[in-house]
Parts: structure tokens; sequence; C-alpha cells
């Protein structure tokens, strides 16, 4: 596949998005989620939309322990909260704007594996697996060291690992991960793309990350519906216009492609959403037909930040960014209606997004009975005839995370910090 980066709808300024006015979508339900009071900023969704996973960070005796938190969408639903078995700097996620993943539940909800963010921290974490059902643990890669990955007179053992970035297989079987390992000198080794069995922890390199491979390259990992290929972006500290940018392998082979640089992916940004410096790319989500990929790119460094998702289309090779409607205020530099967050449809015909800001045209009703302050909307895009259904708007939720939506197949959707039950007409 040679990616074209073609840009199917109008630029900006000149484009003119339908509104739908006879919806195909409706709202069944919306329940505001039952999230700990102390969420943290990352919460990552099920694929089918029914739980949650996080890191809570709860004051006790002057200080504050860090959990692993679990919340399912169910009204009233009390957040289960799980300590994990090692010392973990400032919790799971010390960084929640950081490209790192620190847990990611199985397809199936039954566990959850956990990394936390040893690159960020500097301290070595385990990869490991937490079984909902049993409340246990069990470390997936236990490398028998315990202690700091870096700082002044510290030299972690050989033969240390560094995992970061868990992707589960859609099957439940295996796990994806960026991995490196600390060689003989004491450093922390060239990063790769692992492939682990969830049951026994053994390990197969598939691909060295492209490029010069140093720990933290890679921004998402994701897995076909398939199970058959890996998507995953890379960007370096140092940037490296052969190698940063949007990329897929086999699982099988480790045969990899670059499907789009990372110029072109800030160019398609820059072209079709707004003229500003991209400085981000990742994560990177798989259509449930595996046929599209849609991947987030922006400057995560602006104030706000201003990011938003692109479309690949993996037979044509055509690219695009997710439509929305034109707004009067709109310029080159300045998006009037931002995506925060977004969901590919079960069909993956279309993609459900959290845009913050209003619309002149738009009818401002919360969905939410019991808060009127709503602050953006939920919309529905229909990726071929590029029109935009307006599903309504909502107040900022208990917790608005960048980029994670979840629609499932039996219509349940989890976008900031609520729960909708979206049915089509």
């Amino acid at each position: 596949m040679h990616m074209r980066w073609l840009i199917l709808l109008c630029l900006l300024l000149s484009a003119s998005v339908a509104l739908a006015q006879d919806g195909e979508w409706t709202v069944e339900s919306v329940n505001r989620l039952s999230l700990s009071n102390s969420v943290g900023a990352r919460i990552l969704p099920s694929w089918d939309a029914t739980w949650l996973v996080y890191d809570t960070g709860i004051r006790l005796n002057g200080h504050i322990d860090r959990y692993l938190t679990l919340s399912t969408v169910e009204p009233g639903d009390e957040p289960r909260y799980f300590d994990k078995p090692e010392d973990l700097p400032r919790g799971m996620d010390a960084d929640p704007g950081s490209y790192q993943i620190p847990f990611a539940l199985s397809p199936d909800n039954s566990r959850v594996a956990v990394v936390s963010q040893p690159l960020g921290t500097l301290n070595d974490t385990d990869l490991w697996l937490f079984d909902v059902a049993s409340e246990s643990w069990t470390n997936l890669a236990d490398d028998g060291y315990v202690g700091a990955l870096g700082g002044e007179g510290v030299t972690p053992a050989p033969g240390t690992i560094v995992d970061t970035q868990p992707a589960w297989s859609p099957d439940g079987t295996r796990l994806a991960v960026e991995r490196s390992v600390v060689d003989e000198a004491g450093t922390v080794g060239d990063a790769r793309i692992a492939i682990l069995d969830a049951a026994t922890g053994e390990a197969r390199d598939l691909i060295a990350v492209p490029g010069v491979a140093e720990p933290g390259a890679t921004t998402s990992i994701a897995w076909s519906p398939d199970g058959a290929m890996l998507a995953f972006t890379v960007l370096h500290r140092q940037p490296d216009a052969e190698n940063d940018g949007l990329w897929i392998a086999d699982v099988e082979t480790g045969e990899a492609e670059l499907l789009g640089s990372f110029e072109n992916v800030a160019g398609l940004f820059r072209e079709s959403v707004v003229d500003i410096p991209v400085t981000s790319i990742g994560p990177v989500m798989w259509s449930p037909d595996g046929g599209r990929l849609m991947v987030w790119a922006g400057d995560t460094t602006a104030t706000p930040i201003v990011v938003a998702p692109l479309v690949v289309d993996l037979e044509t090779g055509e690219a695009m960014a997710v439509p929305l409607p034109a707004h009067p205020n709109d310029t080159p530099e300045r998006r009037s209606l931002r995506p925060l967050q977004a969901a590919w449809s079960p069909d993956g015909e279309s993609v459900l997004l959290f845009t913050f800001g209003f619309h002149p045209d738009e009818d401002r009703t919360s969905l939410d009975a019991a808060d009127a302050n709503v602050r953006g909307a939920v919309r529905i895009v229909d990726l071929d005839t590029g029109e935009s259904q307006l599903l309504g708007y909502l107040p900022f939720g208990p917790a608005t995370p960048l980029y994670y939506a979840a629609w499932g197949a039996a219509g349940d959707v989890i976008a900031n910090g609520y729960h909708l039950v979206v049915r089509s007409n």
C-alpha cells in the first residue's frame, strides 16, 4: 500500500458540512458516569463501552495513595480500587499527558494489563496482569530488578525489562508492547515491538522501532480486528523524517510499511483542520471492519491543546480529516469546534465525536436533564457523505480525557464522562 494522502473533502474555510435534519441516530438514555472523586485525567474505556479503567489518587494520613480503579457504566456503580503489588512513584498514570499508556483492558473485560510509566518516572515497573474476578495479580514480565532506571549513580541490572504501550490482541491471548532491555553497561537498550503470550509471558521480538530505536519513540500500538496486523505510530525526540509517522506491520512476519510520514500527517492536518505547527501523532485506532485507521494529530504543546482525528482508507490509500460543521468564527489558524474524543461506529462507516464549543445554528439543550451547563456536543459523522448529525450537547463530565471514547456493538457509548445508549432509527 502506498499512502497518497488525498484530501477528499473541501478545505475548512470553504467547507459546508451538512447537518442531518432527519437524524438516523437517537439517544435512548444518558447516564453521568459514577467515577471516583479523585479520578485521574486519563480514562480508558473498554472496547464494548461498558467498563472503564483509570488511576485514582486518595489522600490518607497526609499523603496520597494511588490505585488502579475500575468502574462500570451502570448508574450508581461504585468504583472499585486495587493496589498494585509494587512501588509506583506518582501512581500508575504519573503523567496523563504522556504518550505512554499505563494500562489496558482485555477485550472481554476480565483482565487489565498494567505497566505504569517507567520511562516517565525512570523507575522500573514490570508488566502485570490484574484478574478482575479473582482480584489477583500476575507478573507477566518479572525481571528480578526493583529500582531506578536512570539518574546520577544509578546503574540498573543488565536484563532489566522496560515495557510500555500494552495492547491486547482481539482474542485476548497476546499483548503487543514496546520493549527495551538494559544492556551490560546498565543502559536501557534499543526499543522493539514485541508480542507476548498473555498466559506464559513468553515474548517474541517482532520489529525494531523504525529509525533510531530509542525507548519511548512508539506513541501508540493497535491490533487489527483479525489479529493479523499491528498499526503503530512513531515520533522521535529528534525529528526523523524517514521514520516518524504511521506504520503497519504483519504480526507473523514483522514485515512493516510506513503508511504516512509524520510530515504527510502534519500536512493533512494543516490543510484540512487548522494551519498550526503539528507536534504530535497518535493514538491510532482500527475501524471494526479493519478497512480504515483513525490517527490523531495536532499540537499538544498549545494552550488549549488542538488535536483532530484523521482517517486512512487502507484499500485505496486515501486519507482525510474527519469533517466538522464550518463555523462563522473559523479562521485558517483557529477552529471554533474542537474535537476532543472519538470512537468508531460498530459498522466502521461513521465516527462519533465529542467536540468542544458551540455552533450558532444548533440547539444547545443538554442531554443531561440534571445539568444545563453544556460545554460541547456529541456528533456522528458519516465518512462516506461527510454529513454530520448532532446527537446533542453535554456538560463537561466528571472527566473529559483526550482521544478515548468507545461505541459498542450493543449501542453503548462512553464519551465525555457519560454513558449514552445510541440507536439507529
